[in-house]
């Protein structure tokens, strides 16, 4: 990470100060997109198909520019990596978060927590 000088974003004043102003700002993006066949490989590798798409996502956010600043304690910063995490839910509806800095350490402790607690994505 490294921080930022906020006269970098002067052009873009107006829509940090609209995203500023909330508790928790958040813009989603939706679209259809087609992906090659990559289960069989996912298969071969002995990965699940969500987390390698999990990481392919992250992997494709960090090649835009405009998607690695993040405002931490009133501070621009520009992120240099993600690590990829995700929701599950155990048998009795609890949500916990899974974390992992790596695709196949991420896949193997999801599967770990799936097999001791029967946890399904939620």
């Amino acid at each position: 990470m490294t921080g930022t000088d906020m006269q970098n974003f002067e052009r873009r004043r107006d829509r940090f100060d609209f995203f500023d102003r909330m508790d928790s700002p958040a813009v989603n993006l939706c679209f259809l997109l087609t992906v090659p066949e990559f289960r069989p490989w996912c298969k071969a590798q002995d990965l699940a198909p969500f987390h390698v798409m999990l990481c392919a996502v992250l992997r494709a956010v960090l090649k835009v520019e405009n998607f690695r600043y993040r405002v931490v304690d009133g501070e621009v910063i520009r992120i240099d990596r993600l690590v990829p995490s995700f929701t599950v839910m155990n048998q009795h509806g609890d949500l916990t978060r899974a974390v992992s800095s790596g695709l196949t350490t991420c896949a193997n402790s999801s599967r770990a927590a799936w097999r001791r607690g029967k946890l399904r994505p939620a």
